[in-house]
């Protein structure tokens, strides 16, 4: 959405983050992880776009669907 220039968003950030342990004994598997933080990032600003009203609530569903079905591509693909 175009905002205008005095407008500013900042980051989205969680007031006590979750911090999960990660071991994978390969380097794909600390990929796949790189990967849900980065879906992650991906839905916190599609909220706070949503909440602002920057986006609708259909956009908002199309960016989480889309998100959501080329993850679980990507995994469904590395499990075979």
């Amino acid at each position: 959405a175009d905002m205008p220039g005095s407008v500013k968003l900042t980051d989205c950030i969680a007031e006590t983050p979750l911090n999960v342990a990660v071991h994978s004994h390969t380097p794909i598997g600390y990929r796949c992880v790189y990967l849900l933080v980065g879906f992650d990032q991906l839905a916190l600003r599609v909220f706070q776009a949503h909440f602002f009203g920057l986006i609708s609530t259909q956009t908002k569903q199309q960016y989480l669907s889309s998100a959501g079905y080329a993850i679980r591509r990507i995994y469904g693909a590395a499990q075979r």
